[in-house]
């Protein structure tokens, strides 16, 4: 998701997950989905809302430490933060995209006119068995930018 290490929950396809999101073990989680499980509200089956709830959150690279409470706990948490959302420094929250199909989720959330979209892509299984050329290609991008680097080094490290 967003140019951060591929995640991965084995056994759990995409209708599924935002059940084992509430369920996970927030420290096992990166913040962008700490959030998104703080954004799912109790009950819900699919992470279309939740994704559009997400569209609606304040800076993208501050997780407050109360999304890592228990779900119940931080869903309100998260649903207060929402209630306060003002967009800032040329984000518009009207030109993200966002798209849920049975086995893939997408969503290019406008950060500003600068640094355009941030783009998560949730996939099962099923979707990459379908797509294994597209699905390879993204988790080598949500592990390193460059396609063509094949040297080993951290990840945020110049390839030159």
């Amino acid at each position: 998701m967003g140019g951060s290490w591929p995640d991965a929950f084995p056994g759990v396809r995409l209708p599924g997950l935002a059940a084992a999101l509430r369920a996970a073990d927030t420290h096992e989680l990166s913040g962008e989905l700490r959030a998104l499980r703080a954004l799912i509200a109790p009950g819900e089956e699919e992470i279309a809302s939740a994704l559009e709830r997400c569209n609606r959150w304040g800076p993208l690279e501050e997780w407050p430490p109360e999304i890592s409470a228990p779900h119940y706990r931080a869903h309100e948490h998260a649903l207060r933060l929402l209630e306060d959302f003002v967009p800032a420094d040329g984000r518009d929250p009207g030109r993200t995209l966002i798209r849920c199909d049975g086995h893939l989720a997408q969503m290019a959330i406008h950060m500003d006119e600068g640094s355009g979209y941030r783009q998560w892509f949730l996939f099962d299984e099923v979707w990459a068995a379908a797509h294994p050329e597209m699905a390879a290609s993204l988790m080598r991008f949500g592990a390193h930018w460059d396609p063509r680097c094949r040297r080993r080094h951290a990840r945020l490290t110049h390839c030159g």
